[in-house]
């Protein structure tokens, strides 16, 4: 079927095979055989992308039915209990496109830097929690002489007492629980 659009040049309507068969995603043969098995054509031999996954929806399933090539199964009506044996052929495909679009936005995000391997991110908190704790022992060591000095105490009980103290501090800390929250930032 040709039309005439404004400028009077003709507009070809339905779509190539080929085209049509990527839309489905089957392959270009598989779209040839459904023709010689009533697949419904334009005039012009293109195929009506609408009626054409229509018929293909229709009777596709039933076809790999009955011939036993595949588990294909029908699309329980609105209302109706959802079949026993599973997903239907256009559910799962749904669901994988889902899974295939998810895979693509983390891969995409850690591209972006904007998330990393968990192994690699508790590296990191190990790696800045040692540094904390080395801060604070040493912390220790540094403020002990001023701290005796401002008290008239010796250095090295003052020392030890301070040691003790955030040692102990750290040992807590080590030991109490993570926030609830933690696990779901």
């Amino acid at each position: 079927m040709e039309d005439a659009n404004l400028f009077g040049e003709k507009l070809i309507s339905g779509e190539s095979q080929s085209t049509f068969a990527r839309r489905v995603e089957l392959s270009q043969q598989r779209i040839s055989q459904l023709v010689r098995a009533g697949l419904p054509r334009l005039p012009n031999g293109r195929i009506d992308p609408e009626r054409g996954a229509a018929w293909v929806a229709e009777h596709l399933d039933v076809e790999r039915r009955a011939r036993g090539k595949a588990s294909a199964r029908e699309t329980p009506a609105k209302g109706e209990p959802p079949d026993e044996r599973g997903p239907s052929l256009v559910e799962a495909r749904r669901r994988h496109e889902l899974v295939k679009t998810e895979r693509t936005q983390l891969r995409l995000k850690v591209e972006a830097r904007d998330l990393m391997p968990r192994a690699e991110a508790a590296r990191a908190a190990f790696a800045f929690t040692r540094s904390i704790r080395d801060s604070w022992t040493g912390w220790a060591s540094r403020v002990a002489p001023a701290l005796a000095a401002e008290l008239g105490a010796e250095v090295g009980p003052t020392f030890a007492a301070l040691d003790r103290v955030v040692r102990e501090h750290l040992v807590e800390l080590a030991e109490s629980p993570l926030p609830k929250d933690f696990h779901d930032a």
